[in-house]
């Protein structure tokens, strides 16, 4: 009746018996099995037009078979971006129909079937597709040899062919890092007729389905699968000379950047952070501030060398390697500007050292002068004295110290001072100085004496070291005063040596309680080393910020 299921129906034709083979061996026997007269090394439709008596054309012309693929993708197993290389686990799908296997369905009599519907099919062991045709295909663009797991062909009564593997498949992918890790990589994977050519066999995609995924594994930790795609192959891609025939699956990969951004990107930010504050780090703290600098820069070397490690020897920039090495470029520019406020911060040392030394060797002119001619001492025996104590402690007095010969005798110790002033007293009189009355007159002198104008010139400075001596002489303003205020405009030979001492020497850094408040000095310096600093503490936030937005902005959406 209508409305008996198929449980019944196999019911009714299990009371009826079958025809034919009853196993698949005795089908396989039949079919093409040794005296079956089954030529494998022949194609379906040539075999089918050799055996028709009614055919007036050339069997070999007879129309090529029609191979239908499909890919299942089961997962994901590996993309070795290092090697340029994809692997897949996938079941690979071969159907053709051979009109030579056809036999008789359980419809028909036949005693073939299953549970699931009244034509079954029979299954057989991928050792036996070795015993028919089988189209001649292979993957091109492999990287290693297909692994292959398993497999099975299943044969239907009509004679069609579903040949099924579970492969491995090691895919060769040129893939382009440039915006790794925002990348987006795109792995053909083709197949070609190596022995059948577009005379012998066409090729499409079974149900117009190129590939099916399995949802649950379509990536691996940092990279998604988000299309398999197919199409033909172009003849020129498939290696034949001519007639050449194959397809394509296109697989569209999309990297996972979280991984990067939170243990690469982001730290790199956070390294150029702690470079900035080696800024507000003093310039004299030269072991804190440089290795601060040193221990960011070797970290960011380190991730960008990591990084090049997972990547193959190519030739252009990639996003994450460029974002790495111009971080480090911008830990580089901190240490450069500290070894250019260290240098500006030495030069402006030692143009304070000369200068208080400078200031020192006046004071040291005055007070001899002064007990010169309390002595009655003419001056040029003042002179003599002198270049006498001074060639004691400097090699050439006419010719700039050095500047540990500033520092030893000039700076850091002012007894030394305060002896040459009794060496000197002792030298120019009968009298010496007491060593109280010598630190006396130092500390005085120092804190009244007001230094030379950044506009003057060594005419003035000569002008005021002379007036500075006729200041001191006793009876200033006097007729005495007035003798001495005419020698005075001779050529006066300590204003010779004073204009030989060492003021001229570079200049250097003033950590802020220094013996001038105003250093005119150093006015003549385009730059400081604190405006260095305090210019790179605003800069170099706001540049990196730039660069770190310009960089993010070319990132792909």
């Amino acid at each position: 009746s209508s409305d008996m299921g198929p449980p019944a129906v196999l019911v009714a034709l299990a009371t009826i018996g079958c025809i034919g083979p009853r196993t698949a061996q005795e089908l396989a026997d039949s079919l093409f099995g040794p005296g079956s007269g089954y030529a494998k090394g022949v194609r379906p439709s040539v075999a089918v037009a050799a055996l028709d008596p009614n055919a007036t054309r050339v069997p070999s012309l007879a129309p090529p078979e029609n191979v239908s693929l499909q890919l299942q993708i089961l997962s994901i197993s590996d993309i070795d971006t290092s090697r340029q290389r994809l692997t897949i686990e996938a079941y690979m799908r071969m159907v053709w129909i051979d009109p030579r296997l056809q036999y008789r369905s359980y419809s028909q009599g036949g005693c073939f079937t299953n549970g699931f519907a009244t034509e079954g099919e029979v299954a057989f062991s991928a050792a036996d597709l070795a015993n028919i045709w089988s189209p001649g295909i292979a993957l091109i663009n492999v990287a290693d040899r297909a692994e292959e797991l398993f497999g099975a062909w299943w044969l239907y009564p009509n004679g069609l062919v579903w040949y099924t593997r579970k492969l491995l498949l090691h895919i060769a992918c040129e893939m382009d890092f440039s915006d790794m890790p925002f990348d987006r990589q795109r792995c053909p994977m083709q197949v070609a007729g190596w022995r059948d050519t577009s005379y012998d066999i066409t090729l499409s995609f079974h149900e117009g389905i190129p590939a099916k995924m399995t949802e649950a594994r379509r990536g691996v930790v940092d990279w998604m699968l988000k299309e398999a795609s197919g199409g033909p192959l172009a003849a020129e891609l498939t290696g034949s000379a001519w007639g050449g025939v194959g397809v394509q699956w296109i697989f569209n990969f999309e990297h996972k950047p979280g991984y990067y951004v939170a243990y690469v990107v982001t730290p790199a930010m956070i390294v150029v952070c702690f470079t900035w504050l080696s800024f507000f780090i003093s310039r004299s703290a030269v072991p804190a501030r440089s290795s601060l600098v040193i221990v960011c820069y070797l970290v960011l070397s380190s991730q960008a060398a990591a990084v090049v490690a997972s990547l193959p020897r190519i030739d252009y920039p990639v996003w994450l390697h460029r974002f790495l090495i111009n971080s480090g470029y911008f830990v580089l520019f901190a240490m450069f500007e500290f070894a250019a406020a260290n240098m500006l911060m030495r030069a402006e040392a030692r143009c304070d050292k000369a200068e208080a030394m400078r200031m020192s060797a006046l004071v040291l002119l005055r007070a001899a002068r002064a007990q010169a001619r309390q002595a009655a001492t003419s001056e040029e025996e003042v002179v003599l004295a002198i270049r006498k104590v001074m060639e004691q402690h400097f090699k050439d007095p006419l010719a700039p110290a050095s500047e540990e010969e500033i520092d030893a005798k000039f700076i850091r110790d002012v007894g030394l001072l305060g002896r040459w002033m009794i060496s000197l007293g002792n030298l120019l009189s009968r009298r010496a100085f007491t060593v109280s009355s010598v630190f006396a007159r130092l500390q005085n002198t120092l804190h009244d004496v007001h230094p030379r104008r950044a506009s003057s010139t060594p005419a003035a400075d000569k002008a005021s070291e002379r007036q500075a001596g006729a200041d001191l002489a006793p009876g200033h303003g006097s007729a005495t005063g007035s003798a001495a205020s005419k020698q005075s405009t001779r050529a006066d030979p300590v204003a010779e040596i004073l204009r030989h001492l060492p003021h001229q020497h570079g200049q250097a850094e003033y950590h802020g309680q220094a013996m001038m408040s105003s250093r005119p000095h150093l006015k003549l310096m385009p730059i400081r080393d604190e405006h260095l600093d305090l210019l790179c503490r605003f800069v170099f936030p706001v540049a990196y910020a730039i660069y770190v937005a310009a960089e993010f902005s070319k990132v792909p959406s």
